[in-house]
């Protein structure tokens, strides 16, 4: 068994939520003026990319505006179900949460994708890892400018891991 680290593909001209962003990026605590000011794109400076993605991953997990649920519940189905989830519904579960996160940072003009794969493992006594179907998990991973790169679990609600968001960084 081997894992192999894929290169992470981005598209750069992610299409923007219009509004939605707009109101989550205001509703986050703990962005300065600066953090929070946006081109005439509608995007974040590349240099306040990683505090507002760990801002709204932490808006997401501990704000006590969403909840988790494994319940896939909708209230409007004439919006997009991730649009849906951001105005109406706020509960759901990893998948949920991963895309929003990920759609809400794209719109921000922030590179990001959604990952799926597994957090954790059971080792028995001779070494070998058991992975469970309910250890699936699905979170992002944002690419944030320069240094080594650094992971952030902002964990939820019951210690249940609701946002992941792993912090990819690149040298300009």
């Amino acid at each position: 068994f081997q894992l192999r680290h894929h290169p992470l593909a981005i598209r750069r001209d992610a299409p923007r939520l219009g509004a939605d962003t707009a109101e989550v990026l205001r509703r986050v605590a703990g962005l300065s003026a600066d953090a929070r000011r946006l081109d005439a794109a509608g995007r974040v400076s590349p240099a306040d990319h990683e505090a507002v993605s760990r801002a709204i991953a932490q808006h997401f997990s501990g704000s006590g505006e969403f909840l988790y649920s494994l319940n896939r519940r909708r209230v409007d189905r004439s919006l997009d179900p991730n649009v849906d989830f951001l105005r109406n519904v706020k509960e759901g579960h990893c998948e949920r949460y991963a895309s929003a996160l990920a759609l809400v940072l794209r719109g921000l003009g922030i590179p990001c994708r959604v990952v799926r794969g597994f957090h954790g493992a059971e080792m028995s006594d001779d070494g070998v890892a058991f992975v469970r179907l309910n250890q699936a998990h699905s979170w992002v991973h944002a690419l944030v400018p320069d240094g080594d790169g650094l992971a952030a679990d902002l964990d939820g609600l019951a210690n249940l891991s609701v946002c992941f968001l792993q912090l990819l960084r690149h040298g300009g």
